[in-house]
């Protein structure tokens, strides 16, 4: 038997990232409009595929609806749940969570603060072939030193219209990025791409606006360490798109 349910105002209109996927017409579960957390539907969360969180209220992080009952999912959507600062608190897991998230999306949160809070855990987020993040104006940092490395799967990164957003990796000796494609828009605080053939060996694509690159550049002489196009990153095809 499978399902496709949405709580709330279902022709509220957000990307149809849910529909884009195959496998997402089993399984579906959509929450709009509504609040806080229904033990009904997370019976029915356990056994989803596909989940959307639009406009929701009530919760700050995607966890309160309990990790085991994500164990399932494939896809995310979180759009307009302005109360949400983190996706995931670590503080208090004792084991990998969203082991078979593969599609994550994030848009219109304007709370958002970090992707994971607190301590990871080998195997989370394991599957984790896309990330999307657009207009989450506090959001500074992605990923953290010890997360980055916990995403192997990882192809595609798009990130728009971040404003505050300053890092894609906090500091660390040992960066490793597996995405092979990066495109970024409306981040002009991101001044700074760590990445090289050693911590970066899948990567083939950035695409950026040409206001972007130009700060990019500038940063990068003066200051070659903190940038991947002043050495040390052959092999990658740097696109630029209109600032319009």
């Amino acid at each position: 038997m499978t399902f496709q349910f949405a709580n709330g105002h279902p022709d509220s209109t957000s990307p149809q990232i849910l529909e884009s996927f195959c496998y997402a017409s089993n399984n579906s579960l959509k929450l709009v409009d509504s609040n806080g957390v229904n033990p009904i539907m997370l019976k029915l969360l356990m056994k989803t595929y596909a989940f959307g969180l639009i406009n929701h209220k009530g919760v700050s992080r995607l966890s309160d609806f309990g990790m085991k009952n994500m164990d399932k999912m494939l896809v995310c959507l979180i759009e307009g749940c302005n109360e949400i600062k983190t996706t995931i608190n670590g503080n208090g897991i004792t084991q990998g969570v969203l082991k078979c998230l593969e599609h994550l999306c994030i848009n219109n949160v304007l709370k958002l603060e970090s992707i994971w809070q607190g301590p990871d855990y080998p195997g989370s987020l394991a599957q984790l072939k896309n990330l999307t993040l657009s207009k989450c104006p506090e959001l500074k940092k992605i990923f953290s030193k010890g997360m980055i490395q916990q995403l192997p799967q990882l192809q595609y990164l798009r990130v728009e219209d971040c404003r505050q957003i300053e890092e894609i990796v906090m500091e660390s000796k040992n960066n490793g990025l597996e995405a092979n494609r990066i495109k970024i828009s409306l981040c002009n605080m991101l001044r700074r791409l760590p990445f090289n053939n050693a911590n970066a060996t899948k990567l083939r694509f950035i695409e950026g606006q040409e206001s972007w690159w130009g700060t990019l550049i500038a940063a990068c002489k003066a200051d070659s360490d903190g940038c991947c196009l002043s050495q040390g990153l052959s092999g990658v095809t740097k696109a630029c798109h209109s600032d319009k």
